[in-house]
């Protein structure tokens, strides 16, 4: 695999992980769980994600640095950006404060790691069949 493909690959799936921290906030402190949410606290962690999500946007183009032939990679960068933008939207308003509308996330972050991978293996698939596209 690319490492520029790796390195988006990481980047989202850790963005993933680390929004989906937040709900167990409150559980966390009380059992002393040493994640980034906690060590952070609920005034830093979201200025963390929003930084990293951002950072996570500006990686997905490098692959195609790589060779990847832009149709069997770009075809995915609408929905993972729409899925980055709606996550940092939300948590710039502060809804991560609200379980329930905090739990409504970790789909959204389901359908960015599906989608990454679905373009990851669209591109493998291709390096072994030979096909460009």
């Amino acid at each position: 695999m690319n490492f520029c493909i790796a390195q988006t690959a990481c980047s989202l799936n850790s963005d993933g992980f680390f929004i989906n921290e937040f709900p167990d906030y409150p559980a966390d402190l009380i059992e002393k769980k040493a994640n980034l949410v906690v060590r952070l606290g609920k005034k830093r962690a979201p200025c963390i994600y929003i930084a990293m999500a951002i950072a996570s946007l500006c990686t997905y183009p490098l692959p195609l640095l790589q060779g990847i032939p832009p149709m069997t990679y770009l075809w995915s960068f609408p929905v993972v950006f729409a899925i980055v933008l709606v996550s940092v939207v939300w948590v710039s308003r502060r809804s991560y404060q609200n379980r329930v509308a905090l739990e409504k996330t970790c789909p959204l972050t389901l359908l960015l790691n599906l989608g990454i991978s679905l373009a990851i293996s669209k591109n493998r698939h291709n390096e072994h069949t030979g096909n460009p596209v």
